[in-house]
């Protein structure tokens, strides 16, 4: 199989980032039409944390840490928290970006390359929440980074590699995605010892 051309396929993920970093940071860009609660509840917990709280220890919520630890960074910078939202997402796209394009050139065959890297950092930086509805909202946020983060994984372990194989450059990003996700979601509480086997 034809493997995609690897600057290319780093110039097509620049590109893009550069057209969704356009599109998120223009003006008047980021006005919520689904899921007010759960926008309120987001910042409720960042402006916790702002304050000096932690996640399963000063308050109670199904999410992990990770889930709020970057968009909390620009809210202690200064920014108002709309725009540290979405500045965070582009922030996370941007550490994505080196996992997604080795993935995509070390595991998909030419134009199947690119499709997979485009559908990953868009499902980072979208304003959905996946369904067919297309108002803004940031509901579930962390959702689309997990299952970006999941897509890289599952492509590394289930897909024959391309080329040659690099098995610690893999099993890095494999380990870092698997953290990742830990901390992005409800088991966190367990590396506290608040697991609850009810739940």
């Amino acid at each position: 199989m034809t493997r995609a051309n690897r600057a290319i396929l780093a110039a097509t993920m620049a590109g893009l980032l550069a057209i969704l970093g356009a599109v998120t940071f223009w003006p008047g860009a980021f006005f919520i039409r689904l899921h007010e609660g759960d926008t309120l509840h987001l910042i409720d917990i960042l402006l916790r944390m702002n304050a000096g709280q932690w996640p399963h220890l000063d308050f109670m919520t199904p999410i992990g840490a990770l889930s709020f630890a970057p968009i909390l960074v620009f809210v202690k910078s200064g920014l108002g928290i709309g725009q540290s939202i979405l500045v965070a997402q582009y922030l996370v796209a941007l550490v994505l970006a080196p996992a997604i394009w080795w993935t995509a050139f070390s595991r998909y065959p030419g134009r199947w390359a690119y499709l997979f890297a485009a559908v990953v950092l868009v499902t980072i930086v979208g304003l959905m929440y996946g369904s067919t509805d297309p108002g803004v909202s940031i509901s579930m946020h962390y959702n689309r980074w997990s299952w970006a983060i999941s897509f890289v994984i599952v492509s590394l372990v289930f897909l024959p590699p391309l080329g040659a194989s690099y098995p610690r450059l893999e099993g890095a990003i494999i380990g870092a995605g698997a953290a990742a996700l830990l901390i992005l979601g409800k088991k966190f509480k367990a590396l506290f010892g608040e697991e609850n086997e009810d739940e």
